[in-house]
């Protein structure tokens, strides 16, 4: 399958990819910040990364344009995935990896 640009994948139709993920960790960080600074930096890096799984050809081709659903659209676990490399890479406590690797794959 042909590789997809991460800039011109969507989230939902006519969603952008990148400004959905960037609107829910906006929105997830501010609902948080009553809770203190690290929930809602677990918020906002979850909200970031929830939907980053979407950027695969699978998702952007088979469910988006021809409304398949099957095993590779799935984009969940990818995305906890890339959290859990991109929380390893900013050296995260591993309490506050684990929380957003759940909170992404739930």
């Amino acid at each position: 399958m042909k590789p997809f640009p991460f800039y011109n994948a969507l989230a939902h139709e006519n969603d952008p990819l990148p400004d959905h993920l960037l609107r829910v960790a906006e929105s997830a960080e501010m609902n948080a910040l009553t809770a203190g600074e690290e929930i809602a930096r677990i918020a906002f890096l979850s909200g970031l990364v929830h939907d980053i799984g979407k950027a695969t050809p699978y998702f952007q081709v088979d469910r988006l344009k021809k409304k398949k659903k099957n095993p590779r659209t799935a984009h969940s676990e990818c995305s906890a995935c890339i959290g859990w490399r991109i929380t390893e890479v900013l050296d995260l406590p591993l309490w506050m990896r684990l929380c957003i690797f759940i909170a992404v794959l739930r």
